[in-house]
């Protein structure tokens, strides 16, 4: 399993907006220019994370994005979720049902279950919050660097 440019420029879109959420919206150019993104490939990725209800879109002169929720309730793993679909690392655990033929006898099954496991576990356990306190510690650190 590779995390795609897509999934990683979710979290980096959404991170962005929650770091600016003091502002009522946030514009596509302003996170475009912000995260280096191109504003077309942003806009499939914003497309999803609307789609998915992770984002609210306003338009207008005054339009944007801003989260539709607290930074704390998101989990990296939804978002990457939305981007990415299933994290599995192996093709036989995609979707609900392994259709596999040989999954009653496959030795290596359990071993990939564990690792899907240890996956979704990892990616669930972190929100935004905790990457934009995380942010925060950088930029002290390199504030009391100067």
């Amino acid at each position: 399993m590779k995390i795609s440019t897509k999934g990683r420029y979710a979290i980096r879109i959404m991170l962005d907006i929650a770091s600016h959420k003091d502002q009522q919206r946030v514009s596509l150019k302003e996170i475009a220019n912000r995260q280096e993104i191109s504003v077309k490939y942003m806009e499939q990725i914003i497309s999803l994370l609307c789609k998915a209800g992770l984002l609210k879109s306003t338009r207008g002169a005054q339009g944007g994005y801003s989260l539709a929720k607290d930074p704390a309730q998101y989990r990296l793993g939804e978002i990457l979720r939305v981007t990415e679909g299933e994290l599995a690392p192996v093709a036989c655990l995609e979707g609900h049902d392994n259709h596999c033929p040989r999954k009653a006898i496959c030795e290596t099954l359990p071993f990939w279950q564990g690792l899907y496991a240890l996956i979704n576990d990892y990616v669930d356990q972190y929100t935004l919050e905790d990457l934009l306190e995380q942010q925060l510690q950088v930029q002290d650190t390199v504030g009391e660097d100067i």
